[in-house]
Parts: C-alpha cells; structure tokens; sequence
C-alpha cells in the first residue's frame, strides 16, 4: 500500500540550492491512498529537486485557521533543503 499522496502547488517554488523549478510535491500527512491535495490545507510537504537531487521540505511558518487557509500562499512555508 502507498503512503504517500501528492500535493497540488499553484505558485512556481525553486530550489533554495540551484534555482531549479521543483514540479513534484508530495505529503505524508494524508491518507497514504496517492490522492491529491491542494498545499493550503497541509502543514508540511515535500519534493526532491530534479537538478541538484537533494529533498526540499516546505513547513507552515506558523499555525493558522482553517478559515483562513484558502488565503495562504507559498511564501508562508519555510523551505528546507535535506542533503542525503
């Protein structure tokens, strides 16, 4: 079974280490089932850079309500770049 779902981002996010667009988002917040979620309603997601190959993890600056997540945009998450 999966356990991972992958994440919809509407906003172009680069790659803190090369500048490379990252295209590929995925959480393991959700269900584990590959289903699809909008960025918003997730605190933490990641994806791994195609260029440069390291893990890039975007984390919810800080806590928000629910009511207000449809407002939120990339540059409220935190990238965090995982070298391996």
């Amino acid at each position: 079974m999966p356990d991972i779902d992958y994440v919809q981002v509407d906003d172009k996010v680069e790659c803190p280490i090369c500048g490379n667009l990252l295209e590929r988002f995925e959480t393991k917040e959700g269900p584990g089932v590959r289903a699809f979620f909008d960025f918003r309603n997730l605190d933490h997601f990641r994806s791994r850079c195609e260029h440069c190959h390291n893990l890039i993890e975007l984390s919810l600056k800080k806590p928000v309500e629910d009511s207000l997540r449809k407002e939120l945009t990339i540059n409220d998450y935190d990238k965090k770049v995982k070298i391996y």
